[in-house]
This record gives C-alpha cells, sequence and structure tokens, in this order.
C-alpha cells in the first residue's frame, strides 16, 4: 500500500513536457514586462549607432584582408596558381594485374 501512494506522490511531481514549456513562458512574459524599455528616439539612435559599427567593423576586415593577400601574393608567400589541389583526381579505375605461372611440360 505504502508504494502505491509514493508513485501517485511521484506521478504527481512529475510535469509533462507542454507544462514546462507553459511555465518557462510565462517567466519570459513576467520578465520582459519588468524590462524598462527606451523610447522610440533614442532607440533609433542607438540602432544606427550599432549599424555603423558593423560597416566599419566590416571595411576595416575587408581592407585588411586585401592587403595581407596583396603583400602575400607579391612577395611569392603565397599564389593561387602553384597552390596544390587538396585531393588529386582519378581519371580510371585501376585494375590488378593477374600474373599466371607458366608451366613446362617436362617437369616432373
Amino acid at each position: 500500500m505504502a508504494q502505491d501512494t509514493s508513485s501517485k506522490k511521484q506521478d504527481k511531481n512529475k510535469k509533462s513536457f507542454f507544462d514546462k514549456v507553459k511555465t518557462w513562458y510565462k517567466g519570459i512574459t513576467s520578465e520582459l514586462k519588468k524590462v524598462t524599455w527606451p523610447e522610440k528616439n533614442k532607440f533609433k539612435k542607438n540602432l544606427a549607432a550599432v549599424l555603423v559599427i558593423i560597416v566599419v567593423a566590416v571595411i576595416t576586415i575587408l581592407v585588411f584582408d586585401s592587403l595581407v593577400s596583396m603583400v602575400l601574393n607579391v612577395t611569392g608567400f603565397y599564389d593561387v596558381k602553384q597552390a596544390p589541389s587538396a585531393k588529386p583526381a582519378i581519371t580510371a579505375p585501376v585494375e590488378p594485374e593477374v600474373t599466371t605461372i607458366e608451366t613446362s611440360e617436362n617437369e616432373g
């Protein structure tokens, strides 16, 4: 009898997947209600600043990459024409050679 009541208590403590998702979603929405959101004008200014920083970073990386690539090509450390291929191409399947043993009739 004691085992039956303990198993029922364990079933009550276990939540289904959907109950867990529902609890998680309620927690997220309650936390988002506590957030102090910026005003529309301040949000636009911050968004513009972030986008400008991203564009500047992309341009900087592009210029640096181009300069390094150019220096390596000019000095000969890196040449696209001489770069080895990663995998050799197989043009035809290789068939194994069959060797035959010649026997003479005089052996005995």
